[in-house]
């Protein structure tokens, strides 16, 4: 696999490379503020643009700290599936 960061953002003054599209689309978000969906917590003005999981989580991590994601082997608990994966 190539790591060279083929997908470059075009906005002045901005030298971002990403690999993949979808990154790069993404990251055009953070110079364009358009979102699906914001954080409702006070103070917070994270948001996220057609992604309710993206948000969902970071409402887990940065504000509730819900460990959802529990081992089947023992008592551990995790905020993220990706994170138990690993456990496992």
């Amino acid at each position: 696999k190539s790591k060279e960061r083929r997908f470059k953002c075009g906005y002045e003054n901005c030298g971002n490379a990403f690999k993949k599209l979808s990154h790069l689309r993404s990251h055009f978000f953070k110079h364009r503020p358009i979102s699906d969906y914001k954080c409702s917590y006070s103070g917070c003005d994270a948001t996220f643009f057609r992604d309710k999981v993206a948000l969902n989580r970071h409402i887990r991590t940065k504000h509730t700290r819900e460990r959802p994601y529990k081992c089947t082997l023992c008592d551990r608990k995790f905020i993220r599936i990706d994170h138990l994966k690993v456990h496992m």
